[in-house]
């Protein structure tokens, strides 16, 4: 299995890097992205669609989870910051705060698809904690973060069922998913984000692989999962 993967593009993903890495995608099985791939910040609303989300569908992109700078404490501006993914953007520790409101994709009651499966391999995705039950900013928050760890305990159990290897498109920091992968067994691997780290050689925890391939579009990781373990490189886009 060959795993192409980025992270915290920040809107440094245009054209260029689409059709390299819509190239490179022809050699593997799948590409994913560990979340901050638009230009907006946290706080931002953008007028239109980020241009990120196009240029992901021309290389091949075929799942997601949203970083800090995706998520909006409103409705319509976290609408507004996924417009245009062509792709499904995985988040299983976001809910609704206690309302009901209309699904931001699919048909799905959570805010956002936990997990998505391709044949034998399951995917899902966890965020960095915006807005928590203990946070002030509940009250202004139309949805609320879950504990990154209980959560994939569940989602992990669930997908086992089902799936022989299990992926996390995590967006929590490199520290984060040191702690997650010691409590929470049966991931495979964790592409991560947040943190920026530029990890050459992944790191193993028990018996899942921690990678994550620096920022700014710098760079895009290939992995090949295999009988005799992981092979990883980190590949230039700029």
């Amino acid at each position: 299995m060959v795993i192409l993967h980025t992270n915290d593009l920040h809107g440094k993903f245009g054209e260029r890097q689409a059709m390299l890495v819509a190239e490179m995608k022809k050699s593997a099985d799948f590409y994913f992205d560990s979340g901050d791939c638009v230009k907006s910040g946290n706080v931002g609303i953008p007028i239109g669609a980020d241009p990120v989300w196009n240029w992901l569908h021309l290389a091949g992109c075929d799942a997601s989870v949203p970083g800090n700078r995706e998520f909006h404490v409103t409705t319509a501006g976290f609408r507004a910051k996924i417009a245009g993914a062509k792709h499904p953007i995985l988040c299983a520790n976001l809910v609704w705060n206690g309302r009901v409101r209309k699904p931001l994709q699919g048909d799905q009651e959570t805010p956002l698809p936990e997990s998505v499966t391709f044949g034998n391999v399951g995917v899902f995705g966890l965020m960095v904690p915006m807005v928590t039950e203990r946070m002030a900013a509940k009250r202004l928050s139309a949805f609320l973060n879950l504990s990154p760890i209980e959560t994939a305990k569940r989602v992990v159990d669930e997908l086992r069922s089902k799936c022989d290897k299990i992926i996390l498109l995590s967006h929590l920091g490199f520290s984060n998913d040191l702690a997650l992968v010691e409590k929470v067994s049966g991931i495979d691997i964790v592409l991560g984000g947040h943190s920026h780290d530029r990890i050459e050689t992944p790191e193993k925890v028990r018996d899942t692989w921690i990678c994550q391939a620096g920022s700014h579009g710098k760079e895009i990781g290939r992995l090949e999962l295999g009988n005799s373990g992981l092979k990883s490189r980190l590949l230039p886009l700029q």
